[in-house]
């Protein structure tokens, strides 16, 4: 099975994606069936299996000194996402620039950068400059770019916000740095064994 490649650099053109999009924080259950839900999408529609998760996270640029404390590092999210299935983890810079887009520039990203065909985020989801944007109008966006996006309904199960994690707060992990053409090595975890399905 394919091993996780963390690209800090998107390569234009190189993928088509199915997409989930978030902070991925602790990587709880409910994170596992969004992602799980990834590896469906990508599977019946012949595309790669992918998140986007930021760095820093969205609230430590907005408000570093109110953030509250990280349930996970970014090399514990990639050992974690990629022990799911997931294929290619984009790890997007969170800063000035990033935060500016507006909306229609984000959606743009996604399909261009991203190879997004089929995104796939919460009900609640806001992206853009001034949280603008909503799934309404990035599923418009949608249309015209040519993606589709999959709107997922919050899990009820009381496991969604449990402290169960994968991997535990204290493995450790390491995330190679690279594009998703050229850098094919795993995120190597506490166990030596690569982040696989």
């Amino acid at each position: 099975m394919p091993s996780l490649v963390v690209a800090r650099r998107p390569a234009q053109g190189a993928l088509a994606t199915a997409i989930a999009i978030g902070s991925f924080d602790g990587v709880h259950r409910g994170h596992a069936a969004l992602l799980e839900r990834v590896r469906r999408e990508a599977r019946e529609h012949g595309l790669t299996a992918a998140a986007l998760t930021f760095e820093p996270l969205p609230r430590e640029f907005f408000a570093p000194a109110s953030a509250p404390p990280r349930l996970t590092t970014l090399r514990e999210r990639a050992c974690a996402i990629g022990s799911l299935g997931i294929e290619v983890l984009f790890a997007q810079r969170f800063d000035a620039a990033f935060a500016a887009l507006s909306p229609e520039a984000f959606a743009r990203r996604l399909r261009e950068e991203f190879g997004a065909r089929r995104v796939l985020v919460g009900e609640d989801f806001r992206y853009g400059a001034g949280r603008r944007g909503d799934v309404a109008s990035l599923a418009a966006a949608g249309r015209s770019l040519g993606f589709e996006v999959v709107v997922l309904a919050p899990s009820r199960s009381p496991s969604a916000s449990s402290a169960a994690r994968m991997p535990s707060r204290g493995a450790s992990c390491t995330a190679p740095r690279g594009d998703a053409r050229s850098d094919s090595r795993p995120p190597t975890c506490a166990s030596g064994a690569p982040g696989r399905r």
